[in-house]
């Protein structure tokens, strides 16, 4: 992964969930509001817009995405908001920031693997077997599903083998070997160790992606009673870590985070069929492992978890584990009861996507599911019973500590037993249980705050020194004319403009974007616009003013005759500011004049300066 990774993901995560870190927010409408943190403010005037993607504060003129938030915050440069960034989103930074090149071995796993897709799709598409096109009938997958997913086949021949043996470069031959091994897509003949043939004959394909849309490996389902197993996975390689990929999150992590919730089933099939159905939120787990890595992505797009795992005792054990896993970041999934169906697709063919959004309706937290299980199961009309069942419950609600939660939880499951002891002795007694648990698990006390109360930034901890850069009020102005019209960079007279600017890194900018204009469509100069944004190009000041003008841009066309004038208005400032920096230093010069007729002289530039910059104010109050 690269840090363009993890910018995507920055960029996916709603930047109200991180600006929270710092700062006290507060839900108004459509957005969140909260205290300026750059300059005094009293009423809360910084807007925080998830739809956009970027704050505004009119107040101040700052705007910009999290990270240029973070940079100017916390007073770090690019590539350390980056990491500060990664921190709370529970990401490990130095899986996107390697110092060394991206992997040449990398990149040539990704294209081997994207190749052996496009071969079983060919193979699906222009030569199916019976055996597929009834597995495709069955399931009743239409054309459409087919392609979304990638469905393929494999044939019984050695068709990966027989692709890399196409290539007639003995070296880049032996090298596609050597990485068709490691990704498990041929095998080594055991009788003979200079002959191969491929792992995956006579099967239907699944390619499996990352987040990002880019395959990682494959599953396949044997399409004969024969074949053993029924379904084989790529094997653990550079790329593929299963426990780590969740099936096909690039497809539904737009409409997790627009549903706000998200189902976690368990197999290809299953997310196949929620998808078919109109269920577009659910991902699944490959096998029953559910990796650190894939809970920090879930957790980063939505905190409602809704687990529907196979209803067998091996879905059942990873229930409890992904359960665990979520409640020690204070999410409380909840449980889809499949009963008396296998899995999602069994249900959904049975009863149809209606009954299985009344499933969804009538869930209930799976932790509340775990303890109704303990207290049907433990019925007892002793006081010693009830006690061991009650310890039962401890052992349940432990990961959830002694937050309202857990404690609310116990009030109502002692009730139900039918204990007569004080509510305050059996909260007394919970929490006695969980200082002795011998545990690994840390128990916490209170549920975690995601908003710490702001600092001021005179106490914050500095980061490395930026060197900041002047930027003119007319330099501003005409950072945000561009940015939001990009007609005047094409316009006839806007050399003479750029001979104004005096501000290097600002020039550099204006240049950056007159080649882009020329080498892009018009409707995607603002997508690359904000690109630049989230990049470490420029500086950061130019990045605000950038954000104030993606914030308050209207899409709405403007007459030529208010382009003309915007245009003249740019160019008088600009001129304005220009004469003003040459009037300083000719009186610098009048001050360290040696002689009448120097001075004399400076006097007449002066003079020239005053007057010309007359004329522009006359000019400004002409166009208005």
């Amino acid at each position: 992964m690269s840090l363009e990774d993890l910018k995507v993901i920055i960029k996916e995560t709603p930047i109200s969930s991180i600006i929270g870190h710092y700062l006290p927010t507060k839900k108004n409408g459509n957005y969140h509001t909260s205290l300026c943190p750059f300059h005094q403010d009293k009423n809360p005037s910084l807007t925080i817009n998830d739809e956009k993607q970027m704050i505004m504060c009119y107040a101040c003129d700052t705007g910009g995405d999290a990270i240029t938030f973070v940079q100017k915050y916390k007073q770090l440069d690019f590539i350390e908001s980056l990491k500060e960034i990664s921190l709370l989103l529970n990401l490990d930074f130095n899986t996107f920031h390697k110092d060394k090149k991206y992997s040449p071995k990398l990149k040539n796993a990704k294209k081997l693997l994207e190749a052996a897709n496009r071969i079983y799709n060919q193979i699906g598409y222009k030569s199916p077997p019976s055996h597929f096109e009834n597995f495709l009938k069955e399931r009743k997958l239409s054309k459409e599903n087919r392609e979304m997913f990638q469905i393929g086949f494999s044939q019984k021949s050695n068709t990966i083998k027989n692709y890399i043996e196409t290539f007639k470069d003995e070296k880049t031959r032996n090298l596609l070997i050597d990485l068709a091994l490691e990704l498990g897509l041929i095998k080594r003949d055991k009788k003979n160790p200079k002959t191969f043939y491929d792992t995956f004959r006579e099967r239907i394909m699944f390619p499996i992606w990352d987040q990002f849309g880019s395959i990682q490996g494959f599953t396949s389902r044997s399409i004969n009673n024969f074949q053993k197993p029924k379904y084989l996975n790529s094997p653990a390689s550079l790329v593929f870590d299963k426990k780590n990929l969740l099936y096909p999150l690039h497809l539904a992590k737009n409409k997790i985070r627009s549903n706000d919730y998200v189902i976690i089933c368990e197999g290809n099939m299953d997310a196949i069929a929620l998808h078919k159905n109109g269920f577009d939120n659910s991902v699944a787990i490959m096998g029953t492992a559910f990796g650190d890595q894939s809970l920090k992505l879930i957790k980063n797009i939505t905190t409602n978890v809704y687990l529907c795992l196979d209803n067998d005792s091996a879905g059942k054990k990873a229930m409890k584990k992904i359960n665990l896993q979520f409640l020690k970041l204070m999410i409380v999934p909840k449980f889809i009861d499949l009963s008396p169906y296998k899995d999602p697709d069994d249900l959904l063919s049975q009863l149809g996507p209606e009954a299985f959004r009344s499933r969804i309706d009538q869930s209930q937290a799976y932790i509340d599911h775990l303890t109704s299980i303990i207290l049907k199961d433990n019925t007892s009309e002793t006081s010693e019973g009830r006690l061991i069942t009650l310890n039962k419950v401890f052992e349940v609600l432990a990961p959830l500590g002694t937050t309202l939660s857990a404690l609310e939880r116990l009030t109502i499951c002692s009730s139900k037993i039918g204990l007569k002891s004080d509510p305050l002795q059996i909260e007394k007694s919970y929490k006695k249980f969980l200082t002795e648990s011998i545990k690994k698990t840390p128990v916490l006390t209170q549920a975690p705050s995601i908003a710490p109360q702001i600092r001021p930034l005179k106490q914050q901890k500095k980061g490395p020194t930026q060197s900041k850069i002047k930027i003119s009020r007319s330099e501003r102005l005409l950072i945000k004319g561009i940015v939001q019209r990009p007609e005047l960079l094409t316009h006839n007279d806007f050399s003479e403009i750029l001979d104004l600017v005096v501000n290097t890194e600002v020039k550099r900018y204006i240049s950056r974007l007159t080649n882009l204009i020329f080498e892009i469509e018009d409707k995607e100069y603002h997508s690359f616009v904000k690109a630049l944004m989230m990049g470490g190009e420029f500086p950061l000041e130019i990045k605000e003013i950038a954000g104030v003008a993606l914030y308050q841009l209207s899409l709405e066309r403007i007459e030529d005759k208010f382009k003309s004038r915007l245009f003249s208005d740019i160019k008088i400032e600009l001129g304005k500011d220009s004469l003003k920096n040459k009037k300083k230093l000719f009186i610098k010069s009048l001050k360290e004049s040696s002689s009448e007729g120097e001075s004399k002289a400076i006097m007449n530039e002066l003079y020239k300066i005053e007057q010309n910059l007359q004329n522009l104010k006359s000019k400004k109050f002409q166009c208005q």
